[in-house]
């Protein structure tokens, strides 16, 4: 991309911890961070170093339970994947919109369940929706729109060249949106939760399709794949406080959906 004038070959990176990198990928110079998720706990990168600079008063410590530490600890953005459009010269991320309170506790090691060493209750952050998928200007440096979500958007972004992007959520709705508006223009409602990847793909017969695999779970589905008690606000390992009418919105599944897109 050009970078102040000149070409540089780049790395574009969105954090979990709330801010969007450039790097350039020969010399891994930071070019850039800034943010694009409401951030308390840093007040920026220092780009010499490539460092966070942290608040102290949002560090943990123990005995002290620290409150408002923004992004929360899955993150501004979780292992989802993102997607770029040559056309639009976009990047289509989703991400999330938590805070959190945590305290230090002793970490006993059992297989199989959560290792985070707090105590945490997660919630939103500003604004009515705890997840976003959003289009970034990389050269801009800025959002140029987004589509809130009510819950965490844990489903990674494919975009193709008709200028179409396809994600889901967390309800089981899978949507195809505007690549240049973020105008949502078709969705359709699966058995369970989406935290999968949508993939695009030219069958057999030459018409091009699109797949994703619907069943919740991870982190955000706990409360709903492993039926987890709504009532208890620290379970899921902070989201029980902020997630537990989910297992009113989405069932327990496993399907893979395919589509075809219109001729």
């Amino acid at each position: 991309m050009r970078w102040e004038g000149k070409p540089r070959k780049v790395v574009v990176r969105p954090d979990r911890n709330g801010y969007m990198y450039v790097i350039d990928r020969l010399s891994g110079e930071v070019l850039a961070a800034d943010a694009y998720a409401y951030i308390t706990a840093s007040e920026g990168v220092d780009l010499k170093t490539g460092r966070l600079i942290y608040k102290p008063e949002k560090i943990p410590s123990q005995g002290k339970v620290v409150r408002e530490v923004c992004p929360n600890s899955p993150g501004a953005k979780d292992w989802t994947p993102s997607s770029f459009s040559k056309r639009t010269g976009l990047i289509y991320m989703p991400h999330n919109n938590m805070c959190m309170d945590w305290e230090i506790k002793p970490v006993s090691y059992i297989a199989g369940t959560g290792y985070l060493g707090v105590n945490a209750r997660f919630y939103p952050g500003p604004g009515d929706h705890v997840g976003e998928m959003m289009a970034w200007d990389p050269v801009a440096r800025r959002k140029l729109w987004a589509v809130p979500e009510r819950w965490p958007v844990w489903s990674g972004t494919a975009v193709t060249a008709g200028d179409v992007v396809f994600y889901g959520n967390l309800e089981g709705w899978f949507k195809a949106v505007h690549a240049r508006t973020g105008e949502v223009l078709w969705q359709y409602r699966t058995a369970s939760g989406i935290i999968g990847q949508p993939t695009t793909f030219r069958g057999p017969d030459g018409r091009q399709y699109v797949a994703i695999l619907s069943g919740i779970g991870g982190w955000a589905g706990a409360m709903v794949s492993s039926e987890l008690d709504e009532r208890d606000p620290t379970t899921a390992k902070g989201f029980g406080n902020m997630v537990g009418e989910l297992k009113k919105q989405s069932g327990i599944g496993g399907m893979l959906y395919v589509f075809a897109l219109p001729r």
